[in-house]
């Protein structure tokens, strides 16, 4: 049975078998069955921290800024984001324009990468954001998780939300 949770503010455990459905606004996430996650909700977004393999995936949405055709405004996104040596990719997600890209940080000796899915839902003037976080050592992991994560995530717009969900 699926399950769907409203928690306005909570950091929760999550297991594979649990299979709940969480909603952010207009997104609604089910955890994949390969991953167990502790999840915390941040107004407008959840982070989903894995222990094994150790990643951050996180889930957003937000107001979209400017008024470009889509692609000019996620190219603008990406290009003011990309810190990555891949180039930034034109794709889909959810059936909407996306581009894909990758930000290395390095603060210190620790670096870590971020791989950025974000799409635009033009008619609804909003941006969808899965975001990856993951260290060098779990580089082989990320496609993988990628594909996953990106099957989980259900994207509903027209659907009333019941309680505040930021």
């Amino acid at each position: 049975m699926l399950r769907c949770l409203l928690i306005p503010t909570a950091l929760i455990a999550v297991t594979a078998a649990s299979q709940v459905a969480l909603r952010l606004g207009p997104l609604e996430v089910t955890v994949p069955k390969q991953y167990s996650a502790t999840v915390e909700r941040k107004g407008t977004r959840l982070d989903f921290t894995i222990a094994s393999p150790r990643l951050t995936v996180t889930l957003l949405h937000a107001p979209r800024q400017g008024t470009d055709n889509p692609w000019t405004q996620l190219d603008t996104i990406a290009q003011e984001r990309h810190k990555g040596t891949a180039e930034v990719k034109r794709t889909q997600w959810l059936g909407l324009p996306a581009v894909l890209y990758r930000i290395d940080e390095k603060k210190g000796s620790v670096t870590t990468h971020r791989l950025v899915l974000a799409a635009l839902d033009d008619a609804r003037d909003t941006v969808l954001q899965l975001e990856i976080a993951f260290a060098p050592s779990e580089a082989g992991e990320v496609q993988k998780a990628l594909q996953h994560w990106t099957a989980a995530v259900r994207y509903r717009p027209q659907e009333p939300t019941i309680g505040h969900d930021g």
